[in-house]
């Protein structure tokens, strides 16, 4: 809890594949009258307010310009859906349980799959060259060095070892990411074809 006692930070993880369970528990949140007012790296600040039944959405869009942005967040907020606010391109929504607008900020699954291939796109550009060019090189780096004892030297293995396990680590977390979320887009399909 922070000094001011009308806001407080929670740290929590969720990941594009968990949309649900993370607009599960910021509803939760706000029945318990703590409405998001900000969203950062795995942290969520709140603002203590009246208990209120929201519904939150999220949405993944590269904006190019603030001229994009603006016609964006209005297309969003003429369907009576506030905006909360982004961390990177990912746009937070909320609206009012009750009203006569839409629950969800796609009404079709066909925009729901553009959405997650528009994710697909950005984790594609970021991870291929890292996943391809850059971790085959370093694995490579370390068998030479592994050959010629330079492991021994303290700042290889202080570094450059840790770097490329981290390294290693962040590509698998993508790996699983786009497996998951090609999952949801395989479930998506499936229920437009029934």
């Amino acid at each position: 809890m922070n000094r001011n006692e009308d806001t407080k930070t929670i740290v929590r993880t969720f990941f594009a594949w968990q949309e649900e369970k993370e607009e599960k528990w910021l509803s939760k949140m706000s029945k318990e009258g703590w409405h998001l007012c900000r969203v950062g790296f795995f942290n969520y600040r709140f603002k203590k307010g009246s208990p209120s039944d929201m519904i939150y959405k999220f949405d993944f869009k590269v904006i190019m310009g603030k001229s994009e942005m603006k016609d964006y967040i209005m297309m969003f907020k003429d369907s009576g859906w506030e905006h909360i606010g982004n961390f990177g391109s990912w746009f937070y929504f909320r609206t009012a349980a009750e009203g006569d607008h839409s629950l969800e900020l796609y009404s079709d699954n066909r925009s729901k799959i553009e959405k997650y291939r528009r994710l697909l796109l950005v984790l594609g550009i970021i991870s291929f060259p890292v996943i391809f060019f850059s971790l085959p090189n370093l694995y490579m780096r370390i068998i030479d060095m592994a050959a010629d004892s330079v492991l021994n030297n303290p700042i290889v293995f202080n570094i450059y070892l840790p770097f490329v396990i981290l390294l290693t680590i962040v590509e698998l977390v993508v790996i699983y990411a786009v497996i998951r979320i090609l999952l949801i887009i395989r479930k998506l399909r499936k229920d437009i074809r029934q």
